[in-house]
């Protein structure tokens, strides 16, 4: 009996997170392309107030329990919600292709990847900034795998047991 409940439980399990990693990217991409809207005009630098553009972002980020990272145009980091990443920082990289993918092709990105900095792996959406019909930017909002595994009901349990008779 044992063994039925632990075959039934692996694919319900798989399901499960699945549905929420869906349910992840489809949340944070609207949120993801509001925040890009709001804060177009202070990426390009004609807000010119870094302040104010890392305010908004650390807000959005603390609602959605992500990190969010905008860069400009060039892929240069212009706030970073967790501090990490330095105004400057070039992000655009071959280890960050989902910059590129916002950045030069003007496309969303979703996508998992390993992270070799945090050791395990990232749920990422990243959005292209658009303002007067060009890119400026992009803003990646990312949640570790284990985060999203955590907000799953009995992601991390045990297998269910069954009593029959």
């Amino acid at each position: 009996m044992a063994v039925a409940v632990v075959a039934l439980s692996v694919p319900l399990a798989l399901n499960i997170e699945r549905r929420a990693a869906s349910e992840f990217r489809a949340g944070v991409l609207g949120n993801a392309a509001i925040l890009a809207a709001r804060v177009s005009h202070l990426v390009d630098g004609g807000g010119g107030d870094g302040a104010r553009l890392l305010g908004v972002v650390t807000e959005t980020a603390e609602q959605l329990d992500a990190r969010i990272v905008v860069t400009d145009g060039q892929g240069l980091v212009v706030a970073d919600s967790a501090g990490v990443a330095d105004p400057g920082t070039a992000y655009a990289t071959p280890e960050r292709p989902e910059f590129g993918v916002a950045l030069f092709q003007g496309q969303i990105d979703t996508r998992r990847r390993h992270s070799e900095t945090l050791g395990e792996d990232l749920l990422i959406v990243t959005v292209p900034v658009v303002l007067r019909g060009g890119v400026v930017g992009a803003v990646r909002v990312t949640r570790t795998q284990g985060t999203l595994q955590a907000e799953v009901p009995g992601s991390n349990s045990e297998p269910a047991q069954c009593k029959m008779g």
